[in-house]
């Protein structure tokens, strides 16, 4: 384990912060970074306490290292600094007076003990009143009170994840602590169990989590249901295989990787939909007010998850041209995320091939979330003098479905068809039929 006065020499721009202090002043590295500094490991994100406010003293420090300062709460003086480094990668600096009367109140009023150090700028002297440097040496991950789960049961998701994150070991009787808080747990916000769910899918060693989560008996509460979690776990396993297959399909693997909002990715995005096809009971959607995800999300998650696992062999029996294909991929809701969970959940590489190229397709022809019709509504409007509504609409309708079959393939075509359509429905007595 690195030694706490070398950590100083490690994270930039910690000589820079400790310069500004005036006086006797002091300010502390706290949190998750201190600990991932122990270990040894580099991190983006840095959290600073101090006895009183620390506005000022993160003020100076942005104008020091050319950063970008903000208020994150003002009413509790918490702040942040970005600096975006060369080569486009941000670091974050978090400032926040103390959450109690002094620092060690601060300290013991955390979660675990490996987050309950801090590191003295200018001395390098690390303050641990309960052992959390030992506890990391061990890799065990121990709470700081015996109340901790119960004053805030979200601990009990982010001891999970925390544990497989870093690889350490939680034991008996913090396992026994995480189980007594379980029927706590609906009293989390859903914003914030929603945040730690997303944490947890998007994080490694997310089979590591859901072992403890089982062991404590937090899924049931969390999903809805206690069984299933080795199907879940066989489908997120597909969706990370197809990450790495995607490798060298630059433009369906940027699909994947891309943030989709509230910290998810598409690809955590599709490992949280297994996890709901096969823990949450068939056509449930109580998942959605207990993580309260946002819309778009819970969206795109329901559409995902109410596809059938077989519904990509229906692109075979459809033309084979890049429109028919673009189009039956955007004839549902959440088309990217729909098409990637069907290519990844397919164990036939033929079909998977046709998925991922009816991707590349739709992915060609999309403007602005749709695939623009071959023919236009202006030009029906004007040739066959369809009014904007509901007969317009049914004609666009049915190109699009005589493209998806091959009957129609070209603008000349589309407009014959549609001018057949026309013809036929002038015959009928009962006036427009389109």
């Amino acid at each position: 384990m690195q030694k706490p006065e070398a950590i100083l020499r490690t994270i930039p721009h910690l000589f820079d912060l400790a310069a500004l202090l005036p006086g006797e002043e002091v300010c502390y590295l706290v949190g998750g970074a201190l600990r991932d500094a122990l270990l040894g490991v580099s991190a983006h994100d840095f959290d600073f306490a101090t006895p009183g406010d620390p506005t000022r003293l993160a003020r100076g420090f942005s104008a020091r290292v050319g950063g970008r300062w903000f208020f994150l709460d003002r009413a509790r003086c918490q702040s942040r600094v970005v600096l975006r480094g060369a080569d486009g990668e941000s670091t974050s600096f978090d400032f926040a007076p103390f959450r109690a009367a002094d620092l060690d109140g601060d300290l013991r009023g955390r979660d675990f003990t490996a987050n309950a150090l801090a590191l003295e700028l200018r001395s390098g002297r690390l303050h641990d009143p309960l052992g959390g440097a030992a506890g990391i040496a061990a890799r065990h991950l121990v709470p700081c009170a015996k109340a901790a789960f119960r004053d805030d049961p979200l601990r009990i998701l982010r001891g999970a994840r925390l544990a497989a994150q870093l690889e350490f070991t939680l034991p008996p009787a913090t396992l026994e602590l995480m189980a007594a808080a379980v029927p706590e747990l609906p009293r989390v916000a859903g914003e914030r169990l929603g945040d730690e769910v997303v944490a947890c899918v998007e994080g490694p060693r997310l089979g590591g989590a859901l072992a403890v989560l089982a062991a404590v008996k937090v899924l049931g509460p969390l999903f809805g249901a206690v069984d299933g979690l080795s199907g879940a776990l066989a489908a997120v396993a597909r969706i990370d295989q197809l990450r790495v297959e995607l490798a060298e399909r630059p433009a369906p693997r940027a699909l994947l990787d891309a943030a989709v909002g509230r910290g998810f990715s598409r690809h955590g995005r599709l490992r949280l939909a297994a996890l709901l096809r096969h823990l949450a009971p068939p056509g449930d959607r109580s998942w959605q007010e207990r993580l309260c995800l946002g819309r778009d999300n819970s969206r795109a998650l329901a559409a995902v998850v109410a596809t059938p696992a077989d519904q990509g062999a229906e692109l075979a029996g459809f033309a084979d041209t890049e429109r028919a294909r673009a189009l039956w991929v955007a004839a549902r809701p959440a088309p990217e995320d729909r098409l990637l969970w069907l290519a990844a959940l397919t164990t036939d590489p033929v079909q998977r091939e046709q998925l991922l190229a009816a991707l590349d397709s739709y992915l060609a022809l999309n403007r602005k979330g749709r695939i623009p019709d071959l023919v236009d509504g202006d030009w029906l409007q004007q040739e066959l003098g369809i009014p904007p509504g509901t007969a317009l609409g049914k004609a666009l309708v049915r190109l699009r479905a005589a493209e998806l079959t091959g009957t129609v393939q070209t603008l000349d075509q589309a407009r014959k068809f549609l001018k057949s359509l026309g013809e036929k429905s002038v015959d009928k007595e009962n006036g427009p039929a389109l």
